[in-house]
């Protein structure tokens, strides 16, 4: 379009010098568009892998989490069996503790 109205203009000698002034402003603003959109998709490629990159990133996080959740379900079944171990241990020493008495009692009648 710029390029056009150039050539009208320098047709029409002296009488197109005004319509030269508007043709050199569409040309000017022809490049700031063009410039704009480039930056713009410059921008826009810049998002979209960042965006890329960030879902990348929730996507590990995800997958950390179902393994430290995997881990708490087997320490926590760890821990209850310590804990029932725990019991065994104490009744069999009571156990122990009681023979131990009545050994003692046998020995001492």
């Amino acid at each position: 379009v710029s390029l056009n109205a150039s050539v009208e203009a320098a047709r029409a000698g002296n009488a197109g010098k005004e319509f030269a002034v508007v043709a050199s402003e569409v040309r000017n603003l022809a490049q700031k568009t063009q410039d704009v959109t480039r930056d713009f998709n410059s921008s826009s490629e810049q998002v979209t892998k960042r965006t890329t990159d960030i879902t990348a990133d929730i996507k590990s996080i995800d997958d950390m989490i179902h393994e430290l959740s995997d881990t708490l379900h087997t320490l926590k079944e760890v821990f209850a069996a310590t804990g029932k171990l725990g019991h065994e241990i104490y009744d069999l020493s009571e156990e122990v503790h009681s023979v131990t008495e009545e050994i003692q009692n046998i020995i001492n009648t």
